[in-house]
Order: structure tokens, then sequence, then C-alpha cells
């Protein structure tokens, strides 16, 4: 058949033809129309219309059976190649269109005939900077501390309408049950209910960035997210563990009030004043007493139970001393309400953070905190005051989060300094 012979170029020119001939008709029968041609002269001019549409979907099936056949060719060849060594490759790629060469070369044999000693490439040819070696992909940068919220707090996503966040707390006052005598009053007892409430407030961070600069480093605006959140989730680990609860630094918003404001002051409780030679492991196991202990002590509070705690936190150095205490021997000791590898202290564990300091620890049930979104984390991209014209973009993070532990709970968190606490639980000296 003749389709079998064209080539895409025929094709497409035949279509060209066939198109300016079937304009050509239609343009014809517009006219007989206007002229009040009759059914059989408007008919004939249908059918040669219809003919014409005919052979042009013929021909669009040609040229895509040829183009598929074209595919198919240029599929097998790179088939091929694949299994050509890189030698291959290169070669094949410098002996390809070997008559073009001749002929630039007007050379009968198809040398081609230098006419001066080619100079060596050396590092100079390459220009500094010009070609690079291989660099690696993406982009390095500090790392940042290890996430605190989500690992020992508890999160929940109240969202819109969950700010302010309320609950209801049963605060006992005095009395109780007790046993009577014939004829003898009955004790009585009595407590107050109270609303807790805490408030949610926004944390968030900005960058700014030209639009040519995000369009020529096509990666800057992942790494303008990437840094933006990271950092926006350290600062709220931070507030949730030390925040203040009034007015930051910039004087811009105030802080969330963290678990350290909420902490019991460490005393010691039964163990005050009753450990020899007390040291980093003895304070701690004192503060879990005295979480364990709770309020006991206070009006109304007699027949209360304290908490269980579930962490210790102390920064890295001091939990890095705690696994080098060693006796006059220089070998290594542990004390025996530890594991093996000193991680947990009477079945707790030892959590290092960055954010206590050197000498402070913080004990407690950290499930008792509860970190309330009422609007997670957001990415807007917008522009600020004139930055449409200088086009600039600013790139938003922000999420607005409230925190609160209740009232009957800060008995389960214990603060302190071990230069203040070991003194506290230290036994005294017998008097000579």
């Amino acid at each position: 058949m003749a389709e079998e012979t064209m080539s895409t170029a025929e094709v497409t020119e035949a279509l060209k033809d066939l198109r300016t001939d079937l304009s050509k008709q239609i343009t014809e029968r517009t006219k007989a129309v206007e002229n009040g041609a009759t059914k059989e002269e408007l008919k004939a001019y249908d059918e040669r219309i219809k003919v014409l549409e005919s052979v042009g979907e013929e021909l669009k099936e040609a040229k895509e059976e040829i183009r598929a056949l074209q595919l198919e060719a240029r599929e097998k060849s790179a088939e091929k190649e694949k299994g050509l060594t890189l030698r291959g490759q290169i070669m094949k790629a410098l002996t390809t269109g070997e008559e073009e060469i001749k002929s630039i070369a007007n050379a009968k044999s198809g040398r081609v005939e230098l006419k001066k000693a080619a100079s060596i490439i050396t590092t100079g040819n390459v220009g500094t900077g010009v070609i690079l070696g291989m660099r690696e992909s993406g982009i390095n940068a500090a790392p940042f501390r290890q996430r605190f919220i989500t690992d020992l707090i508890r999160t929940q996503n109240g969202g819109v309408g969950s700010d302010p966040l309320t609950w209801v707390e049963k605060k006992p006052k005095e009395g109780g049950p007790a046993s009577v005598s014939e004829s003898n009053t009955k004790p009585n007892m009595d407590w107050t209910y109270n609303e807790g409430k805490t408030t949610a407030e926004t944390l968030a961070v900005y960058a700014a960035i030209t639009r040519q600069q995000a369009r020529n480093m096509q990666v800057l605006g992942e790494t303008v997210a990437e840094e933006l959140i990271p950092n926006l989730y350290d600062e709220m680990d931070y507030q949730v563990l030390l925040g203040d609860g009034a007015a930051n630094a910039a004087g811009i918003g105030n802080n969330l009030k963290g678990i350290v404001q909420y902490c019991q002051a460490f005393t010691g409780a039964g163990l005050a004043g009753k450990v020899q030679a007390a040291n980093q492991m003895d304070v701690l196991r004192a503060a879990i007493l005295q979480a364990r202990v709770g309020n006991k002590a206070a009006t109304g509070y007699g027949r209360r139970t304290g908490y269980i705690p579930n962490a210790i936190l102390v920064s890295p150095t001091v939990n890095a001393l705690l696994d080098t205490y060693k006796n006059a021997n220089d070998t290594y000791i542990l004390p025996p309400f530890t594991t093996a590898d000193g991680s947990k202290i009477k079945g707790i564990r030892v959590i290092e953070n960055d954010f206590v300091a050197d000498d402070q620890f913080i004990v407690g049930d950290f499930s008792k905190g509860l970190l309330n979104f009422v609007e997670g984390l957001s990415l807007q991209v917008g522009w600020v005051n004139d930055q449409m014209i200088k086009n600039q973009l600013t790139v938003l993070a922000e999420l607005v989060a409230s925190f609160r532990i209740k009232y009957h709970d800060q008995w389960a968190f214990v603060k302190g300094t071990f230069a203040t606490a070991t003194p506290l639980i230290q036994k005294a000296e017998a008097e000579a």
C-alpha cells in the first residue's frame, strides 16, 4: 500500500493539502447556499466534504502508526545500547554520522588531517568553579534537639473553639470518716469546686526570600520550610518545659506557662537529713519519693496518695556523670535501685534534655501535662508591605496552642538543683 512507503513528513504535507481542499469545499458550499443552490447541488458538496474528512482520518491514523513504529525502533535501539560499556557508548557517539564527518573534512578516505597539534587538556582549561566534581544531594545543617512534647506529655487537637481550655477541680477542705460511739455526733467533711482555665498562645516565625532566588535555587523553598518548622517546634518544646507564662523578651506576646512553673521545690521528703554520703543518685531517689508522697501533708489530703513519676530529666553532662561513678578502687559502681546501665532509677527513665541546666533536675509524671492545639502547624506564603513590587516573598510558619497542668497534678512534679538538694538529704555527722 502507498501509506506504508510514506514518511511522517509526507503524511503531514498530505494532511495540509487535504485541509486546504476541505476548507475550500466548505466555503464553496456556504456560497452555494447563499446563491440558492438546489438540494442535489448541496448534496454533491456534502459528499465531497465527507470523502475529504474520511481521507483525513485515514491520514491521521497513518501518521500515528508511523510515529509508533519510529518510537518502537528508538526503544529497541536504546535497549541495545544499554549493554554497551562506557567506552563502547563513547565510541558509538564518535562514529555516528561518519559520512557527514567525511564531508566536512573534505577527505576522500574519511580521515581528518590535523594542521596543528592540540594542547593537552589540564585543570587550567576548566576554569575555577566552572566544572565541579560530584556534589552530594541535600544541604547539611546542625541537628535539632530531640523533641520533648511528643515523647512524654499528652497532646490533643482541640481545634477552633477550644480556647480557652477549661476544666473542673474538686479541692478537699477538711473532715472525713471516723468511727462513732453510740449517741455521738457523726463527723462531716466538705470540699469545693473550682474552675481551671488556660488560654492559647500563638507561636510563629517567618523568613523572606526573593522570587528570583526561589526560581534559581528550587530547593530553597523546601529548605526554608525545613528550617522554619523545626525551629518553631523547638521553641514550643522549650516553652512547654520552661515557659514562664509572662511576656516574652521581644515584648510581642506571652510565653506558655511551662512545667517548671508547676513543679514543687525539692524538699527531700522522708529522706531529708537521713542519707549518708549523699550523692546525685540519692537526690533523684528522694525526688521520686517526694512525688510519690504528693500533697498528703496538706489539710484534707491525708487520705490521698501521690504520683508515680515516669521520667527524670537531666542535662547530658549530668547523665554522663551518673555513668562514671567509681569507688576508691576506681571500679565503676551503681546503686542497687538502678538498672545495670544506669538508664533507669527505681524503674524510671533518665532522659537527657538540652533545656535542663547542668546542675538542675526535673522528676515527674509528665503524662499529667496536656498540650492542646487550637490551630495546628500552618505554612503561608505572601507579601508584606512593599514586597510585591520588590519581587520578594514571605514564608510564615505558625501554630496556636495552650498547655496546662491541673491544680492537683502539680505535686506530680519536683525540681531542684543538686547543689542545694544534696545537703538537704545529707545525714549530719555524729558529734564526737
